[in-house]
């Protein structure tokens, strides 16, 4: 791992007015423990969605063996004992087995209840440093009492505050991790068959990312990502998790599958940023990406350009229709946003973090980058963030309960609202199976239709109440 350091490291200061620290988000779904890593004298605060609806919180200290309320101040609320089987708690079970404990005699804090009025808030701080989970169980009497819908939770850090706690837990066994500091660059070894992971820290941080294929360097002859030929074989302005999701050399070999993004927004259009374009804009000497990538690549005998390409992740751009130029603006990634790629074959890779604060790409204020390399077939999947309003906590796109058996059958999936859906089958293809609606029959896997249920012993009075036929 070799990087570019400052003479004279940068002071960390938050101006006020930009970059305000941004609430950690999660929304909880019946059934569901939401997890989140919350530091001391932090404010949480969770609101009943939809009313009506049982919540149970509660948390694992670094050094407790057992569940429990402790690291929340609740005065004397009573503890009440979690049941297992009424919530997904495998996550919560793992955690508790590599602590030598189990989940029985787990407690937590009951919060809200059937009478609860939609909208209604609840909060609290926490205490001491811990692991949070919000949990919305199942109730054994739903069909008559009712119960479901949603909880929003909130996570305010303390003011002042390290930006670790914004970075997502890992996805798997992490073989290195660095801190990218604004204003600098890293180059790092890729082997082939791990992921690299490029985290937002603390939200609105664009990141130069560059790839050369390892074989190519000791040839003599350098091929890195070409953005032409990726968006060409991409069919798109860059690739993303599915379908298309290679970025490309100029051989048209690929280096990179993306296989996790959380934002959607990048550019593959504009250079790195340069000192001659500082310049052209009054200042001379400022910091760049180019020279920093250079800087970073030079032990590597990698040759130094005064103006990289790259893939500019987090970078907000869009062509004008009008007159067709090239604008961008603040970036729309949040704390701990981030990209998740697999090595193709063997790389060296460069991320820099943009010194960039003339203008608003870095929210005026340039952060810091975080980079993790995982293991050679780390179990991550395939998945895009989804978001109903742009207020909401992201949820990760997932496979429907019938996607076993639609993998079989096609590779062409794509996403419905938060759920990767079949495009069409590999053995009959799209215009076979529109003719197939027509003349004959089609099975189709409909899980991403705002369907629900209704139940209960007046369900089919209510309905016909409610609705014609």
């Amino acid at each position: 791992m070799i990087g570019t350091e400052l003479s004279d490291p940068l002071a960390r200061r938050r101006y006020q007015g930009l970059k305000s620290s941004r609430p950690m988000a999660v929304d909880v779904r019946w059934g569901e423990a939401g997890r989140m890593s919350v530091r001391a004298g932090s404010i949480l605060s969770i609101t009943n969605v939809d009313g009506g609806g049982v919540a149970w919180v509660t948390t694992l200290g670094p050094e407790a063996r057992q569940f429990s309320a402790a690291a929340l101040d609740l005065g004397a609320a009573a503890e009440v004992s979690l049941d297992p089987e009424s919530f997904d708690a495998r996550e919560m079970a793992g955690l508790a087995a590599s602590r030598d404990s189990s989940l029985e005699g787990a407690t937590g804090c009951k919060i809200f209840d059937a009478e609860t009025e939609a909208g209604e808030l609840f909060v609290t701080k926490v205490l001491e440093d811990t692991t949070l989970f919000v949990i919305a169980p199942v109730s054994r009497e739903f069909l008559s009492a009712g119960g479901g819908g949603r909880f929003a939770v909130r996570v305010q850090p303390p003011a002042g505050g390290s930006s670790d706690v914004i970075l997502p837990d890992p996805l798997g066994k992490v073989v290195d991790e660095w801190r990218v500091s604004r204003g600098t660059a890293l180059a790092y070894e890729l082997k082939r068959g791990q992921f690299v992971q490029v985290i937002d820290v603390e939200g609105q941080q664009c990141s130069d990312f560059m790839a050369m294929r390892a074989s190519s360097i000791d040839a003599g002859v350098e091929r890195f990502i070409d953005s032409t030929v990726s968006r060409t074989m991409a069919r798109n302005a860059y690739p993303s998790p599915g379908l298309h999701d290679k970025f490309f050399d100029q051989d048209i070999r690929p280096l990179l599958s993306v296989r996790q993004d959380t934002v959607g927004r990048h550019d593959t259009f504009a250079l790195a940023c340069t000192a001659r374009g500082y310049e052209e804009r009054g200042f001379p000497g400022h910091l760049n990406c180019s020279d920093n990538i250079s800087a970073a690549f030079d032990p590597y005998g990698i040759q130094a350009r005064k103006a990289w390409p790259a893939i500019n992740f987090f970078f907000n751009s869009w062509i004008d229709q009008a007159d067709h130029r090239i604008a961008s603006d603040e970036a729309w990634s949040r704390p701990g946003d981030h990209v998740v790629m697999e090595a193709l074959t063997d790389l060296v890779c460069v991320s820099t973090a943009c010194p960039d604060d003339v203008d608003p790409i870095n929210g005026w204020n340039p952060t810091d980058i975080h980079v993790r390399i995982y293991e050679e077939d780390s179990s991550i999947t395939h998945s895009v963030s989804w978001r109903a309003n742009p207020e909401d906590a992201e949820q990760l796109t997932r496979h429907s309960a019938f996607h076993p058996r639609t993998s079989k059958l096609t590779t062409s999936f794509h996403v419905a609202r938060s759920l990767w859906m079949p495009v069409h089958f590999d053995a009959t293809g799209t215009v076979e199976e529109y003719w197939a609606c027509k003349k004959a029959a089609t099975i189709q896997d409909m899980s991403g239709l705002r369907k629900f249920d209704v139940v209960g012993p007046d369900a089919v009075e209510l309905l016909q109440h409610c609705m014609t036929r």
